[in-house]
């Protein structure tokens, strides 16, 4: 697990709480990238990089794709080996 970066447990109640929109895999809850600041939940580059590892890990290609594709929008594409 990445510094800095703690999603609630698979199937906590913290984690059912979260909205859909925090997950890059919404319809299972699974990948979540965003985070609580401020009361507005935002995307976290820690958070995509994580979920971009955990998403190679099982093979997941589109979720690979959908955390690169949100971190190059970021300009953060160099935490999964984009751009330098």
């Amino acid at each position: 697990m990445a510094r800095g970066w703690k999603p609630p447990a698979i199937g906590s109640k913290a984690r059912q709480d979260m909205p859909r929109h925090a997950f890059l895999k919404p319809s299972t809850r699974r990948y979540p990238f965003k985070t609580q600041r401020g009361g507005r939940w935002v995307a976290s580059p820690i958070g995509l990089r994580q979920a971009y590892r955990a998403a190679r890990f099982q093979g997941d290609k589109p979720i690979m794709s959908a955390a690169r594709s949100k971190l190059k929008a970021m300009g953060r594409e160099s935490l999964v080996g984009g751009k330098k």
